[in-house]
């Protein structure tokens, strides 16, 4: 579920946190070496706040539908695990 009042939300509180981050001179810098490194390629694209606004729940629901698949899901385990098979009661 994408609920319209949540995304709206969010999207306030990623607006502010860009427009704060637009004033540090290393988030500046950075994007001016994206640009010359990497051109036209999709590397030295940055969120913006025109890029952000025309995003809408309608674009999340179908990039979901499209991207997001239970045969793409990878599981790793960390630690130390065994073989034998346990039930927690």
């Amino acid at each position: 579920a994408f609920p319209q009042a949540i995304w709206l939300r969010e999207r306030e509180r990623l607006l502010a946190s860009l427009r704060e981050a637009n004033t540090r001179p290393a988030t500046i810098a950075g994007r001016a070496f994206a640009s010359a490194v990497y051109g036209t390629h999709p590397y030295a694209y940055d969120m913006t706040e025109q890029t952000l606004a025309r995003i809408d729940v309608a674009d999340m629901q179908a990039m979901y539908r499209r991207w997001i698949q239970p045969c793409r899901a990878t599981v790793s385990v960390v630690g130390a695990v065994s073989r034998g098979v346990r039930r927690m009661e």
